[in-house]
């Protein structure tokens, strides 16, 4: 059995038998100045959900340098690095191939729903198994998350700027008083939405509103959406974005994100700006006098 000992900075591995290993241990070092925020666009990590064919893949095929890892068809009639991505392994094998990659500036997982049923194969067969709940103490279902979140961590910590793109579909959500309401969600698996959305900075919501095709970034009672970028999305006035109109062409649709990432995007509609509720006038109270 090994024993380590810590000496003058050094971790010492010492066996009763074999070479003794010297291992230099690094002084950590804490921030001695505040970061400063990302000021490219493409640097932030997106979940983009919406309505299909209405121009997620030809949007982000404009940030920057852009591979994407297609987990199926698409892309066919656009300019791309595309990559096919039919199994866990082969998305493990792009991971990390993108580590030493300087190339590429932005990662885009195109659907991302199908990920994590891929995941799900692959942990089965690793554990020989049918179905992960075939495995006693949940310990499948453990095994099957401790594998995606490794992964989707090593996806995160690329150094890239990382979309990922999801459909959109309408589904029940119920209150805590046991009330349900509609409401527009990505149709990926409710666990890894729960891992994408508290991962993202920005997730938007890609749809209509009559004609014109929106990107909406602040959620509402119906839609799920919002973005962690203080100071961002603004109006030239300041008031916070809500929909950004995304014109008739992909050039202009990413013109006008940008814009409104910069705060010189003038919404082209009242609707689009969040404005807070108005709140009802307080009704003085009327005191009787007794004589």
């Amino acid at each position: 059995m090994a024993v380590v000992k810590k000496e003058k900075g050094e971790f010492k591995i010492g066996k009763k038998k074999g070479k003794v290993a010297k291992v230099t241990e690094e002084k950590f070092r804490l921030p001695t100045e505040r970061s400063e925020p990302e000021g490219a666009l493409g640097a932030y990590t997106w979940l983009i959900f919406g309505e299909k064919k209405i121009g997620k893949t030809t949007l982000t095929a404009l940030f920057g340098e852009a591979i994407h890892l297609f987990t199926e068809p698409g892309g066919k009639a656009l300019r791309l690095y595309p990559v096919v991505i039919d199994d866990w392994r082969k998305f493990r094998r792009a991971i990390r191939a993108l580590k030493s990659d300087t190339r590429f500036d932005t990662v885009v997982v195109d659907i991302v729903d199908k990920l994590y049923p891929m995941c799900e194969d692959y942990t089965c067969e690793k554990l020989m198994i049918q179905d992960l709940a075939e495995e006693d103490w949940g310990k499948g279902w453990r095994e099957n998350r401790k594998e995606f979140e490794r992964e989707f961590g090593a996806l995160l910590n690329l150094g890239k700027g990382v979309i990922f793109i999801s459909h959109a579909q309408e589904q029940k959500v119920e209150t805590r008083d046991g009330k349900e309401y509609d409401r527009m969600m990505p149709t990926m698996h409710k666990r890894m939405r729960d891992l994408v959305e508290g991962s993202v900075d920005i997730w938007a919501y890609y749809t209509y509103v009559g004609r014109r095709r929106v990107l909406q970034i602040l959620g509402d009672d119906h839609v799920s959406a919002g973005h962690r970028l203080e100071g961002r999305f603004l109006t030239p006035d300041g008031e916070p974005i809500r929909r950004i109109d995304m014109g008739r062409s992909p050039k202009q649709a990413y013109r006008n994100v940008t814009d409104a990432f910069q705060n010189k995007y003038v919404p082209t509609k009242s609707s689009d700006i969040d404005t807070p509720e108005e709140e009802a006038p307080k009704t003085k109270k009327k005191f009787r006098i007794h004589h």
